[in-house]
């Protein structure tokens, strides 16, 4: 009790980043969202709320209302990508697919002539969304499958070895090239022990209740007992994600382009063999986009001040 109230206290004179606890392992695309979870999530800046917003998700585990696998008789389009479409930061109803259905549908009620699904998920990259789609995905026989691509770091991501470097995403299936082919590998996930899950369990219970708890879950040890993130091999030169920035890739880097190019084209082949259309919306990084932030980048990577002009 005295630990929690100092928690509290420093939670009060301090801001903390809150990831609401609604995501668990999925063996076979990695990770999703809890059905019919909720939580509050919040990022901040210094020590000022950016933002916050209380995260509702539905009963099939997607930040979204409530949708149905079997049509309605309106056109759908499924959105599937990372955290810039799972949209944490606002309402479901105020999120960019939402707003994209009420203007398909404009000036009809919302659903009326297209339904958008959003199946969002923080972190996902490329190999989760195609992973998704052939367990869940193709449920809702969409006519339309959105890839939103983002170039910021879903070539990191869809690459074992570089991800690992990330400690930030827990451990999923994977594919590599074998003879020029994609072979999906570590699939599926092993489930936890018993006792791993049921400290999970009690962990999700907790989370939203206690700032005790949720400032243990920051502690670098206890985040990786938590998430199990994939282990680097020895030996592995280091990587990060800003490397996609590179004029010159290296061979690990090389590799990842054509893992994710195979990505595409198989989710692409998966997609039409459901009788709907693959459309892949590029979602630039801030690096590309602000000369500030590519420098920014720069002086915390001294590494790729040779590989990158800044303001090109």
């Amino acid at each position: 009790a005295g630990l929690e109230l100092v928690a509290n206290l420093m939670a009060r004179g301090h801001c903390l980043d809150v990831t609401p606890s609604v995501t668990t392992r999925n063996t076979r695309y990695g990770w999703g969202h809890i059905p019919r979870s909720s939580g509050w999530a919040q990022r901040c800046l210094g020590d000022k709320l950016e933002w916050r917003n209380f995260v509702r998700i539905n009963s099939h585990g997607l930040h979204d209302r409530e949708i149905p696998y079997e049509r309605t008789g309106a056109r759908r389009i499924l959105v599937l990508g990372d955290s810039f479409a799972e949209g944490f930061q606002v309402q479901f109803e105020e999120n960019a697919f939402k707003r994209l259905e009420r203007a398909l549908n404009a000036p009809d009620p919302p659903g009326t002539h297209v339904e958008v699904v959003n199946a969002g998920v923080s972190g996902w990259g490329t190999d989760n969304a195609l992973l998704y789609f052939l367990a869940e995905g193709w449920r809702y026989h969409p006519d339309v499958v959105l890839l939103l691509f983002d170039t910021g770091n879903d070539v990191y991501e869809n690459d074992r070895q570089l991800i690992t470097f990330s400690n930030l995403h827990p451990d999923k299936p994977y594919f590599q090239l074998v003879g020029g082919r994609l072979v999906r590998e570590h699939y599926p996930l092993p489930a936890h022990s018993a006792l791993k899950q049921t400290i999970l369990d009690v962990y999700h219970v907790l989370e939203p209740r206690s700032a005790l708890v949720r400032r243990l879950g920051t502690v670098p040890g206890v985040w990786r007992y938590l998430q199990s993130p994939p282990v680097p091999e020895p030996g592995l030169p280091f990587a990060h994600p800003w490397q996609v920035y590179l004029r010159d890739y290296p061979p690990t880097w090389r590799e990842a382009w054509r893992i994710t190019r195979g990505l595409i084209l198989r989710l692409r082949q998966v997609v039409e063999a459901h009788g709907a259309r693959l459309v892949v919306v590029v979602m630039n990084g801030r690096e590309e986009v602000s000369p500030m932030r590519m420098k920014a980048a720069i002086g915390f990577h001294p590494d790729l001040a040779a590989g990158v002009d800044p303001d090109k």
